[in-house]
């Protein structure tokens, strides 16, 4: 990878870092990065090895993960920052990525939190 390539992936990466809770989609990402919508894509799974959406949904699973870990908010209003349609589809798409339910992780993963 060259240095124009380092950097438009750490563009990409910061945007939607700073991004996750507003709606994301390709064309607007690849026309920050001055990219047409194919080129994007190709260069995206060339670089990142996923399509963005994949990857897209992975970073707000992470996101997710952090909020129910340190925060209280309840699941329904991190699945609505997040962008979900619903706490269903959000709790789905989590348990599908992470193996467990939102209130299963939060349960197990705050500080002092008792494992079985």
């Amino acid at each position: 990878m060259d240095r124009r390539e380092i950097e438009l992936c750490v563009s990409i990466d910061d945007y939607v870092n700073n991004h996750i809770d507003t709606p994301i989609d390709i064309a607007s990402v690849a026309a920050r990065v001055h990219m047409s919508t194919a080129s994007f894509c190709r260069f995206f799974r060339r670089y990142f090895g996923m399509s963005f959406h994949a990857w897209l949904l992975d970073k707000k699973i992470e996101t997710a993960c952090y909020q129910l870990h340190v925060g209280t908010a309840p699941i329904q209003d991190i699945a609505d920052r997040l962008g979900f349609h619903s706490a269903s589809h959000f709790s789905m798409t989590f348990k599908r990525r992470m193996g467990i339910t939102p209130g299963e992780y939060r349960r197990t993963a705050r500080p002092g939190a008792q494992r079985q």
